[in-house]
């Protein structure tokens, strides 16, 4: 850490505090502590923790009234939050550019492929436990979503032909 870096995380660190004088004493203990973490052990990670969650904010006011809309399409609502999902996973870091772009014309690619997505979604290991619940994915299932996301990958590359594959598909002229 430079000098720089340790004079702006102390002047920060002491605004910070300052401020946590106006809320009730366990909540600015508690936010100490986050403070504390944020400016030491988890410091290497916060500029990639503060871009997720910039990211998600953005995406979350994009899509909103997409997932609103549950009550008239709830796949669609499903879908636009997997692609949320899928952004924060890390699948599509390298072309998220892109990615944020082409956010509304390719949804219908996660209304399709939504049954396949699901590794992506629910495991980061292959066993994720839900409060009793668990999600065990095989080996054909990982493979099968590793597949959905290739073609999310190169839709997004080639994105001028999504309009057309859309009108395509929900006239059911495309398989899924």
């Amino acid at each position: 850490m430079t000098g720089y870096d340790y004079l702006f995380m102390n002047q920060f660190s002491s605004h910070v505090y300052g401020l946590l004088r106006f809320y009730p004493l366990l909540q600015a203990k508690a936010a100490c502590v986050l403070v504390d973490l944020c400016l030491s052990v988890l410091a290497p990670w916060m500029a990639q923790v503060v871009a997720k969650i910039d990211l998600v904010v953005e995406l979350v006011e994009d899509l909103l009234g997409t997932i609103q809309g549950a009550c008239h399409s709830g796949t669609r609502a499903r879908a636009a939050l997997k692609y949320i999902v899928v952004a924060l996973s890390g699948q599509m870091d390298d072309i998220l550019g892109k990615y944020k772009e082409v956010k509304h014309k390719i949804l219908f690619l996660f209304e399709m492929l939504e049954p396949f997505l699901d590794p992506a979604v629910f495991a980061l290991n292959s066993t994720i436990a839900i409060s009793d619940d668990s999600f065990t994915f095989t080996e054909k299932q990982k493979q099968t979503c590793m597949i959905a996301l290739n073609v999310i990958r190169t839709a997004i590359q080639k994105s001028a032909v999504l309009p057309s594959l859309e009108s395509e598909w929900r006239l059911g002229t495309v398989a899924s």
